[in-house]
Protein backbone atom coordinates (compact mmCIF):
# COMPACT_ATOMS: atom_id res chain seq x y z
CA UNK A 1 0.00 0.00 0.00
CA UNK A 2 2.99 2.19 0.85
CA UNK A 3 4.71 2.10 -2.29
CA UNK A 4 5.86 4.40 -5.09
CA UNK A 5 2.32 5.36 -5.65
CA UNK A 6 1.73 5.46 -2.06
CA UNK A 7 0.11 9.62 -3.35
CA UNK A 8 -3.32 8.10 -4.59
CA UNK A 9 -3.98 7.53 -0.99
CA UNK A 10 -4.54 11.70 -0.47
CA UNK A 11 -7.62 11.04 -3.42
CA UNK A 12 -10.90 9.48 -1.03
CA UNK A 13 -11.62 7.62 -4.41
CA UNK A 14 -8.61 5.45 -3.58
CA UNK A 15 -8.47 5.78 0.41
CA UNK A 16 -12.02 4.95 0.86
CA UNK A 17 -11.20 1.65 -0.58
CA UNK A 18 -7.74 0.97 0.81
CA UNK A 19 -9.56 1.87 4.29
CA UNK A 20 -12.27 -0.77 3.31
CA UNK A 21 -9.12 -3.36 2.61
CA UNK A 22 -7.43 -2.79 5.52
CA UNK A 23 -10.65 -2.78 7.64
CA UNK A 24 -11.63 -6.52 6.67
CA UNK A 25 -8.19 -8.00 6.37
CA UNK A 26 -7.53 -7.48 9.99
CA UNK A 27 -10.88 -8.97 10.95
CA UNK A 28 -10.08 -11.77 8.82
CA UNK A 29 -7.13 -12.15 10.33
CA UNK A 30 -8.59 -11.81 14.22
CA UNK A 31 -11.49 -14.37 13.26
CA UNK A 32 -8.66 -16.79 11.65
CA UNK A 33 -6.67 -16.35 15.37
CA UNK A 34 -10.11 -16.92 17.19
CA UNK A 35 -11.01 -13.61 18.17
CA UNK A 36 -14.78 -13.12 16.86
CA UNK A 37 -16.92 -9.96 17.76
CA UNK A 38 -20.02 -9.90 19.34
CA UNK A 39 -20.82 -6.18 18.11
CA UNK A 40 -19.65 -4.25 14.85
CA UNK A 41 -20.08 -0.45 14.32
CA UNK A 42 -18.34 1.34 11.77
CA UNK A 43 -17.40 5.25 11.40
CA UNK A 44 -18.44 6.85 8.53
CA UNK A 45 -16.81 5.04 5.40
CA UNK A 46 -15.97 2.15 7.84
CA UNK A 47 -19.53 0.92 8.36
CA UNK A 48 -19.12 -0.51 5.35
CA UNK A 49 -16.61 -2.95 6.66
CA UNK A 50 -18.84 -3.54 9.52
CA UNK A 51 -21.94 -4.73 7.30
CA UNK A 52 -19.55 -7.13 5.48
CA UNK A 53 -18.39 -8.34 8.73
CA UNK A 54 -21.49 -8.68 10.32
CA UNK A 55 -22.78 -10.63 7.00
CA UNK A 56 -25.58 -7.71 6.29
CA UNK A 57 -23.44 -7.53 2.60
CA UNK A 58 -21.30 -9.92 0.35
CA UNK A 59 -17.93 -8.91 -0.03
CA UNK A 60 -18.93 -8.11 -3.71
CA UNK A 61 -21.58 -5.77 -3.02
CA UNK A 62 -19.62 -4.39 0.12
CA UNK A 63 -16.58 -3.48 -2.26
CA UNK A 64 -18.94 -2.27 -5.29
CA UNK A 65 -20.16 0.22 -2.73
CA UNK A 66 -17.33 1.64 -1.12
CA UNK A 67 -15.60 1.85 -4.37
CA UNK A 68 -18.44 3.97 -6.18
CA UNK A 69 -18.91 5.73 -3.16
CA UNK A 70 -14.75 6.77 -3.31
CA UNK A 71 -15.24 7.82 -7.36
CA UNK A 72 -18.42 9.49 -6.82
CA UNK A 73 -17.44 11.80 -4.37
CA UNK A 74 -13.86 12.37 -5.80
CA UNK A 75 -15.50 13.93 -9.24
CA UNK A 76 -17.56 16.63 -6.97
CA UNK A 77 -15.77 20.08 -7.13
CA UNK A 78 -13.20 20.44 -3.94
CA UNK A 79 -13.95 23.92 -1.92
CA UNK A 80 -15.70 22.24 1.28
CA UNK A 81 -14.32 21.72 4.64
CA UNK A 82 -14.93 19.80 7.78
CA UNK A 83 -13.82 21.26 11.39
CA UNK A 84 -13.97 19.59 14.67
CA UNK A 85 -15.27 21.70 17.16
CA UNK A 86 -15.08 20.84 21.07
CA UNK A 87 -18.52 21.65 22.19
CA UNK A 88 -21.69 19.59 22.27
CA UNK A 89 -24.31 19.19 19.44
CA UNK A 90 -26.91 21.26 21.56
CA UNK A 91 -24.58 24.35 21.81
CA UNK A 92 -23.21 23.79 17.95
CA UNK A 93 -26.52 23.14 16.16
CA UNK A 94 -28.70 26.41 16.72
CA UNK A 95 -25.56 28.31 15.35
CA UNK A 96 -25.37 25.98 12.04
CA UNK A 97 -26.30 28.72 8.86
CA UNK A 98 -26.86 27.36 5.22
CA UNK A 99 -24.79 25.04 3.83
CA UNK A 100 -23.28 24.19 7.08
CA UNK A 101 -24.00 20.63 8.62
CA UNK A 102 -23.14 18.48 11.17
CA UNK A 103 -21.07 15.88 10.16
CA UNK A 104 -20.18 13.82 12.93
CA UNK A 105 -21.16 13.25 17.07
CA UNK A 106 -18.11 11.43 18.76
CA UNK A 107 -18.38 12.30 22.03
CA UNK A 108 -20.45 14.74 24.52
CA UNK A 109 -18.68 17.10 23.85
CA UNK A 110 -16.64 16.67 20.20
CA UNK A 111 -18.38 17.17 17.11
CA UNK A 112 -17.27 18.15 13.88
CA UNK A 113 -19.52 20.57 11.46
CA UNK A 114 -19.06 20.21 7.69
CA UNK A 115 -19.84 22.25 4.55
CA UNK A 116 -19.10 25.07 2.49
CA UNK A 117 -15.77 27.22 3.54
CA UNK A 118 -17.02 30.54 3.78
CA UNK A 119 -20.20 29.72 5.27
CA UNK A 120 -18.30 27.29 8.02
CA UNK A 121 -15.97 30.13 8.76
CA UNK A 122 -18.71 32.37 9.94
CA UNK A 123 -19.65 29.09 12.44
CA UNK A 124 -15.56 28.68 13.41
CA UNK A 125 -15.65 32.48 14.40
CA UNK A 126 -19.10 32.13 16.51
CA UNK A 127 -17.53 29.29 17.98
CA UNK A 128 -13.92 30.94 18.60
CA UNK A 129 -16.21 33.98 20.11
CA UNK A 130 -17.34 31.60 23.01
CA UNK A 131 -14.31 29.96 23.75
CA UNK A 132 -14.57 26.72 22.11
CA UNK A 133 -11.77 24.86 20.79
CA UNK A 134 -11.40 24.22 16.98
CA UNK A 135 -9.45 22.27 14.61
CA UNK A 136 -9.77 22.04 11.02
CA UNK A 137 -9.35 18.41 9.19
CA UNK A 138 -7.17 17.24 6.14
CA UNK A 139 -10.09 15.88 4.45
CA UNK A 140 -10.49 16.46 0.56
CA UNK A 141 -14.12 17.33 0.36
CA UNK A 142 -16.85 18.16 2.82
CA UNK A 143 -18.50 14.87 4.02
CA UNK A 144 -21.71 14.11 5.41
CA UNK A 145 -22.86 17.65 4.16
CA UNK A 146 -24.98 19.39 1.52
CA UNK A 147 -22.27 19.42 -1.00
CA UNK A 148 -22.75 15.69 -0.94
CA UNK A 149 -25.83 16.04 -2.56
CA UNK A 150 -25.34 15.74 -6.52
CA UNK A 151 -23.54 12.41 -6.08
CA UNK A 152 -26.62 10.99 -4.35
CA UNK A 153 -28.86 10.09 -7.58
CA UNK A 154 -25.96 8.80 -9.62
CA UNK A 155 -24.91 6.51 -5.92
CA UNK A 156 -28.52 5.29 -6.15
CA UNK A 157 -28.16 3.53 -9.24
CA UNK A 158 -24.94 1.63 -8.45
CA UNK A 159 -26.52 0.78 -5.30
CA UNK A 160 -30.06 -0.76 -7.14
CA UNK A 161 -28.55 -4.56 -7.36
CA UNK A 162 -27.11 -4.65 -3.99
CA UNK A 163 -28.29 -7.80 -2.01
CA UNK A 164 -28.34 -6.95 1.87
CA UNK A 165 -29.04 -10.01 4.11
CA UNK A 166 -30.14 -9.62 8.22
CA UNK A 167 -27.04 -9.83 10.43
CA UNK A 168 -25.14 -12.42 12.26
CA UNK A 169 -23.75 -10.57 14.97
CA UNK A 170 -25.03 -6.83 16.01
CA UNK A 171 -24.48 -4.51 13.77
CA UNK A 172 -24.88 -0.34 14.85
CA UNK A 173 -25.99 1.48 12.35
CA UNK A 174 -23.89 5.41 12.10
CA UNK A 175 -27.20 7.05 11.08
CA UNK A 176 -29.61 6.34 13.73
CA UNK A 177 -27.02 4.98 16.71
CA UNK A 178 -28.78 2.08 17.08
CA UNK A 179 -28.97 -1.63 16.10
CA UNK A 180 -29.84 -2.15 12.19
CA UNK A 181 -33.21 -2.56 11.86
CA UNK A 182 -35.67 -3.18 8.92
CA UNK A 183 -34.53 -1.48 6.09
CA UNK A 184 -30.70 -1.34 6.60
CA UNK A 185 -28.39 -1.78 3.61
CA UNK A 186 -31.20 -0.74 1.01
CA UNK A 187 -30.08 1.60 -1.57
CA UNK A 188 -31.96 5.05 0.38
CA UNK A 189 -29.92 3.75 3.81
CA UNK A 190 -26.74 4.41 2.11
CA UNK A 191 -27.63 7.48 0.86
CA UNK A 192 -28.99 9.16 4.16
CA UNK A 193 -25.58 7.73 5.30
CA UNK A 194 -23.72 9.51 2.83
CA UNK A 195 -25.67 13.20 3.82
CA UNK A 196 -26.61 12.29 7.32
CA UNK A 197 -24.34 13.02 10.36
CA UNK A 198 -22.21 9.74 12.46
CA UNK A 199 -24.04 9.45 15.58
CA UNK A 200 -20.78 7.11 16.67
CA UNK A 201 -21.63 8.99 20.61
CA UNK A 202 -25.21 7.15 20.53
CA UNK A 203 -23.52 4.22 18.86
CA UNK A 204 -20.86 3.80 21.54
CA UNK A 205 -23.52 4.01 24.21
CA UNK A 206 -25.70 1.59 23.38
CA UNK A 207 -22.60 -0.98 22.49
CA UNK A 208 -22.11 -0.52 26.37
CA UNK A 209 -25.49 -0.56 27.42
CA UNK A 210 -25.48 -3.86 25.52
CA UNK A 211 -22.44 -5.17 27.23
CA UNK A 212 -19.79 -4.60 24.88
CA UNK A 213 -16.33 -3.59 27.62
CA UNK A 214 -13.52 -4.59 25.21
CA UNK A 215 -13.25 -2.00 21.66
CA UNK A 216 -11.31 -3.00 19.07
CA UNK A 217 -9.91 -0.34 16.09
CA UNK A 218 -10.43 -2.48 13.78
CA UNK A 219 -8.38 -0.22 10.61
CA UNK A 220 -4.97 1.74 10.35
CA UNK A 221 -3.71 4.39 13.18
CA UNK A 222 -5.53 4.68 16.33
CA UNK A 223 -8.03 7.53 15.31
CA UNK A 224 -10.65 6.63 17.38
CA UNK A 225 -8.70 6.07 20.92
CA UNK A 226 -9.87 2.73 21.20
CA UNK A 227 -9.78 0.21 23.76
CA UNK A 228 -7.26 -1.88 21.40
CA UNK A 229 -5.80 -0.17 18.45
CA UNK A 230 -4.43 -2.77 15.88
CA UNK A 231 -2.56 -0.75 14.09
CA UNK A 232 -0.90 1.80 15.92
CA UNK A 233 1.01 4.70 14.49
CA UNK A 234 4.46 4.59 13.98
CA UNK A 235 5.12 1.25 15.05
CA UNK A 236 5.89 -1.78 13.11
CA UNK A 237 2.82 -3.15 11.80
CA UNK A 238 3.34 -6.95 12.73
CA UNK A 239 4.50 -5.65 16.03
CA UNK A 240 1.49 -3.64 16.71
CA UNK A 241 -0.62 -6.15 15.74
CA UNK A 242 0.64 -8.50 17.87
CA UNK A 243 0.45 -6.35 21.09
CA UNK A 244 -3.04 -5.66 20.25
CA UNK A 245 -3.86 -9.35 20.47
CA UNK A 246 -2.04 -9.53 23.65
CA UNK A 247 -3.47 -6.83 25.10
CA UNK A 248 -6.81 -8.32 24.04
CA UNK A 249 -5.94 -11.57 25.70
CA UNK A 250 -4.99 -9.56 28.97
CA UNK A 251 -8.59 -8.01 28.65
CA UNK A 252 -9.88 -11.51 29.20
CA UNK A 253 -10.72 -12.35 24.86
CA UNK A 254 -10.03 -15.92 24.15
CA UNK A 255 -7.25 -16.28 21.31
CA UNK A 256 -6.18 -19.60 19.27
CA UNK A 257 -2.62 -19.11 20.61
CA UNK A 258 -2.05 -21.89 18.14
CA UNK A 259 -3.24 -20.28 15.28
CA UNK A 260 -1.27 -16.92 16.06
CA UNK A 261 2.06 -18.39 16.18
CA UNK A 262 1.23 -21.31 13.25
CA UNK A 263 4.35 -22.00 11.32
CA UNK A 264 6.61 -19.28 13.13
CA UNK A 265 7.92 -21.90 15.31
CA UNK A 266 6.64 -20.76 18.66
CA UNK A 267 7.78 -22.07 22.09
CA UNK A 268 6.47 -21.43 25.49
CA UNK A 269 8.87 -19.92 28.20
CA UNK A 270 8.86 -19.16 31.54
CA UNK A 271 7.56 -15.32 32.65
CA UNK A 272 8.61 -13.71 35.66
CA UNK A 273 5.12 -14.26 38.02
CA UNK A 274 4.66 -10.36 38.95
CA UNK A 275 5.82 -7.55 36.87
CA UNK A 276 7.10 -4.89 40.12
CA UNK A 277 5.83 -1.20 39.28
CA UNK A 278 9.08 0.90 40.09
CA UNK A 279 6.89 3.17 41.68
CA UNK A 280 7.66 3.84 45.69
CA UNK A 281 4.98 4.38 48.49
CA UNK A 282 6.52 5.75 51.51
CA UNK A 283 5.56 4.91 54.43
CA UNK A 284 3.54 7.61 56.92
CA UNK A 285 4.61 9.29 60.23
CA UNK A 286 2.75 6.69 61.99
CA UNK A 287 4.30 3.72 60.17
CA UNK A 288 1.39 2.31 58.20
CA UNK A 289 1.32 2.75 54.53
CA UNK A 290 0.13 6.25 53.28
CA UNK A 291 -2.02 4.58 50.26
CA UNK A 292 -3.82 1.37 49.56
CA UNK A 293 -3.74 2.02 45.79
CA UNK A 294 -6.52 -0.70 45.18
CA UNK A 295 -9.05 0.68 47.38
CA UNK A 296 -11.44 -2.43 46.65
CA UNK A 297 -11.86 -3.26 50.72
CA UNK A 298 -14.00 -1.34 53.64
CA UNK A 299 -10.85 -0.65 55.47
CA UNK A 300 -9.12 1.03 52.16
CA UNK A 301 -12.14 3.45 51.55
CA UNK A 302 -11.38 4.49 55.22
CA UNK A 303 -7.85 5.18 55.55
CA UNK A 304 -8.64 7.31 52.11
CA UNK A 305 -11.72 8.93 53.81
CA UNK A 306 -9.51 9.48 56.85
CA UNK A 307 -6.92 11.21 54.58
CA UNK A 308 -6.89 15.11 55.35
CA UNK A 309 -7.81 16.87 52.29
CA UNK A 310 -4.70 17.88 50.49
CA UNK A 311 -2.92 14.30 51.11
CA UNK A 312 -6.64 12.72 49.73
CA UNK A 313 -5.91 15.19 46.66
CA UNK A 314 -2.20 13.97 45.77
CA UNK A 315 -3.65 10.53 46.33
CA UNK A 316 -6.20 10.37 44.62
CA UNK A 317 -4.42 12.35 41.55
CA UNK A 318 -1.94 9.16 41.74
CA UNK A 319 -5.01 7.15 41.21
CA UNK A 320 -6.31 8.70 38.25
CA UNK A 321 -2.72 9.19 36.65
CA UNK A 322 -2.13 5.68 36.85
CA UNK A 323 -5.14 4.57 35.51
CA UNK A 324 -5.04 6.83 32.82
CA UNK A 325 -2.12 5.95 31.76
CA UNK A 326 -2.92 2.21 31.36
CA UNK A 327 -5.72 2.95 29.05
CA UNK A 328 -3.51 5.38 27.06
CA UNK A 329 -0.89 2.77 26.76
CA UNK A 330 1.76 4.99 28.54
CA UNK A 331 4.30 3.48 30.03
CA UNK A 332 4.09 5.79 33.27
CA UNK A 333 1.32 7.65 35.49
CA UNK A 334 4.48 10.08 35.60
CA UNK A 335 3.76 10.75 31.84
CA UNK A 336 -0.05 12.17 32.40
CA UNK A 337 0.00 15.92 33.31
CA UNK A 338 -2.74 16.69 35.98
CA UNK A 339 -3.54 19.36 34.60
CA UNK A 340 -3.53 18.41 31.15
CA UNK A 341 -6.74 18.08 29.69
CA UNK A 342 -8.67 14.33 28.88
CA UNK A 343 -8.92 15.40 25.43
CA UNK A 344 -5.38 17.15 24.94
CA UNK A 345 -3.98 13.38 26.34
CA UNK A 346 -5.69 11.57 23.99
CA UNK A 347 -8.69 10.59 25.60
CA UNK A 348 -12.46 10.36 23.54
CA UNK A 349 -15.56 8.34 24.77
CA UNK A 350 -14.79 5.50 24.56
CA UNK A 351 -11.53 5.33 26.52
CA UNK A 352 -13.10 7.68 28.95
CA UNK A 353 -15.47 4.42 29.72
CA UNK A 354 -12.48 2.54 29.51
CA UNK A 355 -10.82 5.47 32.61
CA UNK A 356 -15.01 4.99 34.40
CA UNK A 357 -14.71 1.65 34.64
CA UNK A 358 -11.12 1.44 36.34
CA UNK A 359 -11.36 3.72 38.49
CA UNK A 360 -15.16 2.63 39.76
CA UNK A 361 -13.35 -0.91 40.48
CA UNK A 362 -10.51 1.08 41.96
CA UNK A 363 -12.39 2.77 44.25
CA UNK A 364 -14.86 -0.16 45.40
CA UNK A 365 -16.96 2.89 47.45
CA UNK A 366 -20.40 1.11 48.07
CA UNK A 367 -23.09 2.36 45.67
CA UNK A 368 -20.67 4.76 43.64
CA UNK A 369 -22.01 4.69 40.08
CA UNK A 370 -19.78 7.23 38.06
CA UNK A 371 -21.53 8.63 34.64
CA UNK A 372 -20.09 8.03 31.06
CA UNK A 373 -19.16 11.53 30.74
CA UNK A 374 -16.88 11.82 33.65
CA UNK A 375 -13.92 13.00 31.51
CA UNK A 376 -16.11 15.70 29.84
CA UNK A 377 -17.34 16.70 33.21
CA UNK A 378 -14.00 16.68 34.95
CA UNK A 379 -11.90 17.37 31.99
CA UNK A 380 -8.27 16.84 33.85
CA UNK A 381 -6.91 14.33 36.33
CA UNK A 382 -6.59 16.87 38.91
CA UNK A 383 -10.54 18.43 39.00
CA UNK A 384 -11.25 14.60 38.47
CA UNK A 385 -9.39 13.53 41.78
CA UNK A 386 -11.32 16.51 43.51
CA UNK A 387 -14.44 15.57 42.62
CA UNK A 388 -13.95 11.15 43.99
CA UNK A 389 -12.75 13.25 46.64
CA UNK A 390 -15.38 14.91 47.23
CA UNK A 391 -17.86 11.76 46.48
CA UNK A 392 -15.52 9.78 49.37
CA UNK A 393 -16.24 12.61 51.50
CA UNK A 394 -19.72 12.78 51.18
CA UNK A 395 -20.50 11.58 54.37
CA UNK A 396 -19.28 13.81 56.08
CA UNK A 397 -20.69 16.99 54.17
CA UNK A 398 -24.01 17.44 56.15
CA UNK A 399 -22.21 16.91 59.74
CA UNK A 400 -19.98 19.92 58.69
CA UNK A 401 -22.77 21.70 57.15
CA UNK A 402 -24.66 22.01 60.88
CA UNK A 403 -21.61 23.16 62.19
CA UNK A 404 -20.89 26.17 60.11
CA UNK A 405 -24.66 27.15 60.48
CA UNK A 406 -24.14 26.80 64.46
CA UNK A 407 -21.11 28.71 64.37
CA UNK A 408 -23.27 31.27 62.14
CA UNK A 409 -25.85 31.71 64.42
CA UNK A 410 -23.13 32.59 67.58
CA UNK A 411 -21.90 35.85 65.62
CA UNK A 412 -22.92 39.37 66.20
CA UNK A 413 -24.54 40.75 63.25
CA UNK A 414 -22.68 43.67 63.76
CA UNK A 415 -19.39 41.97 63.89
CA UNK A 416 -20.01 40.36 60.36
CA UNK A 417 -20.62 44.29 58.90
CA UNK A 418 -17.64 45.32 60.37
CA UNK A 419 -15.20 43.00 59.76
CA UNK A 420 -16.57 42.89 55.76
CA UNK A 421 -18.06 39.55 55.70
CA UNK A 422 -21.71 39.99 55.60
CA UNK A 423 -21.46 41.10 51.74
CA UNK A 424 -19.73 38.11 51.28
CA UNK A 425 -22.62 36.10 52.94
CA UNK A 426 -25.28 37.42 51.50
CA UNK A 427 -24.01 37.47 47.96
CA UNK A 428 -23.80 33.38 48.65
CA UNK A 429 -26.69 33.50 49.85
CA UNK A 430 -28.62 35.28 47.18
CA UNK A 431 -32.04 37.04 48.98
CA UNK A 432 -33.67 36.47 51.95
CA UNK A 433 -36.31 33.80 51.85
CA UNK A 434 -38.71 35.46 53.81
CA UNK A 435 -39.82 39.10 55.33
CA UNK A 436 -39.47 38.26 59.57
CA UNK A 437 -39.54 42.21 60.19
CA UNK A 438 -41.18 42.81 63.55
CA UNK A 439 -41.00 39.25 65.01
CA UNK A 440 -40.38 37.62 68.14
CA UNK A 441 -37.85 35.19 67.43
CA UNK A 442 -37.56 32.11 69.70
CA UNK A 443 -34.41 29.92 69.84
CA UNK A 444 -36.54 27.09 68.44
CA UNK A 445 -37.56 29.12 65.43
CA UNK A 446 -33.72 29.77 64.66
CA UNK A 447 -32.54 26.18 64.61
CA UNK A 448 -35.26 25.80 62.61
CA UNK A 449 -34.10 28.23 60.11
CA UNK A 450 -32.36 27.90 56.38
CA UNK A 451 -28.86 29.99 56.42
CA UNK A 452 -30.62 32.58 54.02
CA UNK A 453 -33.79 33.33 56.33
CA UNK A 454 -31.37 32.96 59.21
CA UNK A 455 -29.20 35.90 57.37
CA UNK A 456 -32.45 37.76 56.89
CA UNK A 457 -33.63 37.94 60.43
CA UNK A 458 -30.00 39.04 61.94
CA UNK A 459 -30.33 42.14 59.00
CA UNK A 460 -33.84 42.82 60.04
CA UNK A 461 -32.96 42.82 63.97
CA UNK A 462 -29.54 45.13 63.28
CA UNK A 463 -31.84 47.54 61.36
CA UNK A 464 -34.31 47.53 64.30
CA UNK A 465 -31.37 48.61 66.78
CA UNK A 466 -30.25 51.67 64.50
CA UNK A 467 -33.34 52.62 64.57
Amino acid sequence: MWGADAGLLESTEFAQPALFVVQVALAALLQDWGVLPDLVMGHSVGEIAAAYVAGALSLVDAARVVAARGRLMQALPAGGVMVAVAASEDEVAPLLTEGVCIAAVNAPESVVISGEQAAVGVVVDRLVGLGRRVRRLAVSHAFHSVLMDPMVEEFSKVLADVCVRAPRIGLVSNVTGQLAGAGYGSPAYWVEHVRKPVRFFDGVGLAESLGARVFVEVGPGAGLEASVALLARDRPEVESVLAGVGRLFAEGVAVDWSSVFAGLGGRRVELPTYGFARQRFWLGDNGELSVDQTGKDAGAIARLQSLAPPELQRQLVELVCFHAAIVLGRKSSHDIDPECAFQDLGFDSMSGVELRNRLQMAIGLPGLSLPRTLIFDYPTASALAECLGQLLGGQHESSDDESIWQLLKNIPIHQLRRTGLLDKLLLLAGQPEESLAGRTVSDEVIDSLSPEALIGLALDEDENDIR
